[in-house]
């Protein structure tokens, strides 16, 4: 963590992917258990600058009126409905500061998972946190298709799970087996390098997009995507620093974006992930606390081919 930075403490209200609505449920339904479990979390950390981080605004109104309520010290940041949100370090996602609350106050532990997609009822759910893919798209109603594949996470930085697989993540997103999204992460990493040695122009959308790019510039220091990806692609090195891709957040939204239709996430997460087995480590950069990036979130949907999906949550 940067010099002058280790007081500060963000709550994540805002990380939800296309199609997700976890973090504003929570913020909404659970706003003074959100506030609480930020509190308690702070007595750990011994932070004294409270931030919530907020994309909607009837979960900024909730969390407001529960701060009030509380008579607590937390400053609220509105961001803008955009994926993904740059949050500053640490971010505490708005699960485990509900968590920190049911510790806190000695409650059973509880989760809560988005259901979404081709499901009868879209809905986010209250589960134990051992439920499987079928157990969950079941309390949502239940596939509207026969072929369907679960997409923990959601897209566009989601991975796809087995439908007897134990969800963690905050949103199941439902697909049709031919849906897009499903065919780009069924694609082997050996294909991406292909495609990129034939495709990729080097045009840097993908880096001009990419959020801790953005943010590191400052430093000169920034992660580049389509450097990467040239490296790899030709197999030269080209003096691109490989270390640069532990920054990487996986976001996916360099994908989203790439004009050739590759993937530099997963070439750029596999390096990442190389490194970091190797015991690498990314050095803490100061973002200058909470950030607005990302690509508006209605927009990214209908870049995914989601937007027949975008449909009001079941009670």
């Amino acid at each position: 963590m940067a010099a002058g930075r280790a007081a500060e403490l963000v709550g994540d209200c805002a990380s939800d992917p296309p199609l997700g609505a976890t973090a504003r449920w929570l913020a909404i339904a659970r706003s003074d258990e959100v506030v609480y479990g930020l509190g308690a979390i702070a007595l750990e950390r011994r932070a004294r600058r409270l931030k919530l981080a907020v994309r909607h605004e009837d979960a900024h109104a909730a969390l407001a009126q529960a701060i009030a309520r509380l008579s607590a010290k937390v400053e609220l940041v509105r961001l803008p409905d955009a994926w993904p949100p740059m949050l500053g370090a640490p971010a505490v996602e708005v699960r485990e500061l509900v968590a920190a609350s049911d510790r806190a106050r000695g409650r059973a532990t509880r989760t809560w998972v988005t259901v979404a997609g081709a499901v009868e009822r879209p809905r986010v759910l209250e589960v134990a946190p051992d439920l499987t893919a079928t157990e969950l798209v079941a309390q949502a109603g239940g596939a509207a298709i026969d072929d369907w594949v679960a997409v923990a996470g959601g897209a566009p930085s989601g991975r796809l799970v087995e439908r007897d697989a134990i969800v963690r993540e905050s949103l199941l997103l439902i697909l049709p087996a031919a849906h897009e999204v499903v065919r780009r992460l069924r694609t082997p990493l050996a294909d991406w390098l292909l495609r990129a040695a034939s495709a990729c122009e080097g045009c840097r959308v993908c880096t001009d997009a990419c959020p801790p790019s953005l943010a590191g510039r400052e430093t000169g220091a920034a992660l580049e995507p389509h450097a990467l990806l040239c490296t790899l692609a030709s197999g030269h090195d080209d003096g691109i620093e490989l270390a640069r891709s532990l920054a990487c957040t996986g976001c996916g939204l360099c994908d989203a974006m790439c004009p050739s239709a590759l993937s530099p996430r997963a070439l750029v997460v596999d390096v990442r992930d190389r490194l970091r087995a190797g015991g690498a480590s990314a050095k803490a950069t100061a973002t200058g606390g909470v950030v607005a990036s990302g690509l508006d979130t209605a927009l990214l949907t209908r870049r995914l081919g989601l937007e027949r999906y975008d449909r009001p949550l079941a009670r």
